[in-house]
Formats: structure tokens, C-alpha cells, sequence
């Protein structure tokens, strides 16, 4: 192999190499290897327990929030209403503070015709840009989806304590919204008071920066192979000068 081969070669594999690096996800909480599968807490919906959520701490690094999921049973025959939130949090007043930092659009889950029901990831894409070192609350509410027909689901949940960062926390505000900001939430217990819980089975995802788009791996292959091919054509034309 020429030198010109051995270089082009190299340069190949360098790009190809850097393309296929994921961003380093570092800041991924999940309390779902905790999670048994089947602990969960009956009440959200309307009219009653409106709202369920979990607090985390963002740490000093990785401050953009792509995405959280809570795992949610919908009740036979029912189907739950809800919209999901990212706010900051006062885990002095215990209340969600500032201005909503995302909303989803209204989520419908469905729960099966017959007993028994079993949970689902409900995953939502947020993309926001968080503060470090502040706690924030990821939460589903009911409160601006009220339709007057009742409807009850179960997110599941961990006892004990799994994450340090962060707690179960709801609020019995019904359909309104902006008590979430000025009434206490309660922690540690579900929606009917059953039992005591800890954390939501929740995962959220925290990076560093917001994910740029790169090329992927088999387009710089080709982008890899026509520069291969114009170097050949390169060196076809210098050996026809030369004979």
C-alpha cells in the first residue's frame, strides 16, 4: 500500500470512528431496577388525586432535560387524561415555583376492556434547559383535562428510598392548576394514604448540552470512499502524464 493509500486509509477510519461516539448520557437517573413491577399508587385522575410527581436535583454538568417516564396503570374500562410538567422546586414550602418550563400536549391512556391492568412507559420528550444545582418536580396532572367523567390510573412507585436526589410528591388540587404553586404538596404516601412511598419508577435523562445532529456512520463512510476514489482518479492522471 502507497503512501497516499496508507493516509487516506487512516483519515477514513479517524472519521468514521469519531461519527459512531454517542453523547455521554452521565446525568440518566432510574429507580426502575427498584421498581418490583407491580407496586403502584391508585388516585390519579378526576376528580380525584389531580396531580403525581417526582422531585431531582440537577447537578453542576449535566443541566438539558431530553425526556423522564413514569410507568402508569390505567384502570379497566377507564381511560386517563393527563399532560405532563417540568417546574422548579421549593423543597422548603414544598410547592412547585416560577413560570411552567414544559407542558405536553394532553396524553390519553387507555386501560384494557377486562382485569387485570399492567403499566406502561409514558415517556415524554422535553428538551429543556434546566439551572445546576436546583431541584425541579417532573409531573403528570389532570388539572386542566377535567370532562367531568371520572377516571383513575396508578403510577408505580418504590418504597423504600431509592434516590437521594429527589421524592414522590402529589397534590390534591383537582382542576386547579395554579394551587400547585401556592398550596403545600404532600410527600410520601399515595394518593389514598395506603401506604408510604418514597420515589416514583421513573427514569429522566439529563446531558450536558442539547444533542447536535451528526452525520451518520454510513454516510461518512461514503463521504470517505468518494475522497478514496477522487485520490485514485488523481493518481490515475499523474501516472498517464508520467508514461
Amino acid at each position: 500500500m502507497n503512501r497516499f493509500w496508507t493516509q487516506t486509509f487512516g483519515a477514513m477510519v479517524a472519521v468514521v470512528a469519531l461519527a459512531a461516539v454517542s453523547p455521554i448520557q452521565a446525568g440518566f437517573i432510574n429507580t426502575l431496577p427498584s421498581w418490583d413491577g407491580f407496586q403502584g399508587e391508585r388516585g390519579l385522575g378526576e376528580p380525584s388525586v389531580a396531580t403525581f410527581g417526582q422531585t431531582i436535583t440537577v447537578g453542576a454538568t449535566e443541566t438539558f432535560l431530553t425526556d423522564f417516564s413514569f410507568q402508569v396503570a390505567t384502570d379497566p374500562t377507564n381511560t386517563s387524561r393527563f399532560q405532563a410538567y417540568v417546574m422548579a422546586w421549593d423543597s422548603v414550602n414544598k410547592v412547585a415555583v416560577g413560570d411552567v418550563l414544559f407542558q405536553s400536549a394532553a396524553i390519553t391512556n387507555v386501560g384494557p376492556a377486562a382485569p387485570p391492568s399492567s403499566y406502561n412507559a409514558i415517556n415524554v420528550v422535553t428538551n429543556v434547559q434546566l439551572a445546576a444545582n436546583r431541584e425541579y418536580v417532573l409531573f403528570f396532572s389532570t388539572s386542566k383535562n377535567f370532562d367531568g367523567v371520572n377516571d383513575f390510573a396508578r403510577l408505580g412507585s418504590i418504597t423504600p428510598d431509592v434516590y437521594s436526589g429527589g421524592t414522590f410528591v402529589y397534590n390534591n388540587n383537582e382542576n386547579r392548576f395554579g394551587e400547585l404553586s401556592t398550596n403545600p404538596w404532600r410527600e410520601g404516601s399515595g394518593g389514598n394514604d395506603s401506604q408510604p412511598v418514597s420515589d416514583l419508577a421513573f427514569t429522566a435523562n439529563l446531558i450536558d448540552s442539547p444533542v447536535n445532529p451528526t452525520p451518520a456512520p454510513a454516510g461518512v463512510v461514503l463521504f470517505g470512499l468518494g475522497f478514496a476514489g477522487l485520490g485514485m482518479f488523481r493518481s490515475f492522471r499523474r501516472s498517464k502524464v508520467v508514461a
